[in-house]
């Protein structure tokens, strides 16, 4: 198995000695530190009853001591992988006369932790490339002593058993706080024993074990809708808060204090407290302070927030809900422009994070090159936010939008005060409203006389 370990390093050296060829075809040679190229490049030395050996390389380094440090760091890499762990490494070095020892540790917890590493060797090229910039290819071989690989592995076992020693004695402490009625402690508890031994290969059957114990828990927890507000005010919300009661079976139901719900929206779009906890009575409520759209159907889910299982295997609730009064905007922002010679355009973009997102570009031109506004409304995605001319972000949250590109113009000849124009895609609507502008006679040698804008100020709503 060893064997096989060293032959894979030993190929992907090659592929990368190979590589490294063709990318510096056009380079010149300036300088290497020996008269040939090493055996170990391409064929790293056997194992012996003392000592491994790694390879590790790094190429078109900008400096030396850039690429000997990258060299080490891939060769110290190539040691961690052979206990079969990913982690991340850094490392300091202390030169001498002969060799440089390596001091590496592991920040990753309770990873392997590399020590008494040599430089056994190192070899590295400089060349001039075609643009006439300079660069190194760097080669460094490793010794790692047998010895620290038992001490490591006896090291890496006594965490192992750390960690499953720990998960036991929280599985132990969550039957007991059960038994209690302290379930929501119990739940806490069972989370943080999977999160322990999430890792640990060799400790899946306790890992299972734990996880069935915690699932039983979840589902024995019964969640009641209470009685709640059918209808609202877009602007004040439900006059009443939405709450659950929480209840657990033991000899007898109790009720379940100082447990996590969630509240959120699921259908339709509105303001409340997401993260509220149960009373002594089991009792948690949510007020709805705000919901956005009239006449329309609202759904709110409430379920308990845990770590072990989604909310859908633990139970969950639902309410459905309308509002009366005026819609309002998910968003809404005044953009204040101002148009002078020079100027080519200026550009206010919306868009979603999602597979079927929306691209909004508003695209103002300066007079003399035409008296139109354009709104451009097309698919896109991308991160969840808008921009001006001044890079600001403004988060834009919750909206599913179909296919599709219209436009609305807004032409200078045409424009009123408040006059407004919309794009409605059934699921989005955009509304732009012009607050104030003024407007300036122009000539133009082609197309003649024209109306267009030196300022406007427009309001952009989304619903």
């Amino acid at each position: 198995m060893k064997r096989l370990f060293f032959i894979s390093i030993s190929v992907s050296l090659l592929f990368l000695v190979v590589g490294c060829t063709k990318s510096i075809k056009n380079s010149n040679l300036i300088y290497s530190s020996g008269k040939q190229k090493p055996v170990w490049l391409t064929k790293p030395p056997e194992a012996d009853s003392r000592f491994l050996y790694f390879v590790g390389v790094n190429t078109r380094a900008g400096t030396l001591e850039e690429g000997k440090k990258s060299a080490i760091q891939s060769a110290v890499n190539e040691i961690v992988g052979y206990f079969g762990i990913k982690a991340k490494t850094r490392y300091e070095e202390k030169k001498n006369e002969i060799s440089t020892e390596i001091m590496d540790q592991i920040v990753t917890k309770g990873e392997a932790k590399v020590s008494g590493v040599k430089l056994q060797e190192m070899y590295y090229e400089q060349w001039k490339g075609e643009r006439g910039d300079h660069f190194y290819n760097i080669f460094i071989l490793l010794r790692y002593p047998r010895s620290e690989i038992e001490k490591e592995k006896r090291r890496i076992q006594a965490e192992k058993n750390r960690k499953k020693n720990q998960a036991r004695e929280m599985f132990n402490l969550a039957g007991k706080l059960v038994q209690k009625g302290e379930v929501a402690s119990a739940l806490e508890n069972y989370a943080q024993a999977l999160k322990v031994l999430k890792e640990v290969v060799e400790a899946q059957t306790l890992y299972r074990t734990i996880l069935n114990e915690a699932t039983r828990t979840l589902q024995k927890i019964k969640i009641e809708a209470l009685p709640y507000d059918e209808k609202g005010e877009t602007i004040l919300g439900l006059k009443h808060p939405l709450s659950v009661k929480l209840m657990y079976q033991l000899e007898e139901e109790i009720p379940l204090k100082n447990v996590p719900i969630i509240f959120k929206f699921i259908q339709g779009k509105g303001i409340l407290e997401e993260k509220v906890f149960s009373d002594r009575e089991g009792v948690a409520s949510s007020r709805v302070k705000k919901i956005n759209f009239a006449n329309k159907l609202n759904v709110v889910e409430a379920f308990v927030k845990q770590d072990i299982l989604s909310h859908s295997q633990a139970g969950k609730v639902n309410f459905t809900f309308t509002a009366r009064g005026k819609n309002i905007p998910l968003w809404e922002k005044d953009f204040f422009f101002f148009f002078g010679r020079g100027r080519k355009t200026e550009k206010v973009v919306f868009y979603k994070n999602e597979k079927q997102g929306v691209l909004l570009t508003i695209e103002l031109f300066n007079p003399g090159a035409t008296e139109r506004i354009i709104f451009t409304l097309s698919p896109f995605e991308g991160g969840v936010s808008s921009e001006n001319k001044n890079s600001k972000k403004i988060e834009v949250k919750g909206i599913r939008l179909i296919d599709g590109q219209e436009k609305i113009l807004f032409l200078a000849s045409e424009c009123k005060q408040g006059e407004k124009k919309e794009i409605d895609l059934s699921s989005l609507k955009i509304i732009t409203e012009i607050l104030e502008f003024k407007t300036k006679q122009y000539t133009n040698p082609y197309s003649g006389n024209f109306k267009a804008f030196e300022q406007i100020k427009i309001r952009i709503s989304i619903f």
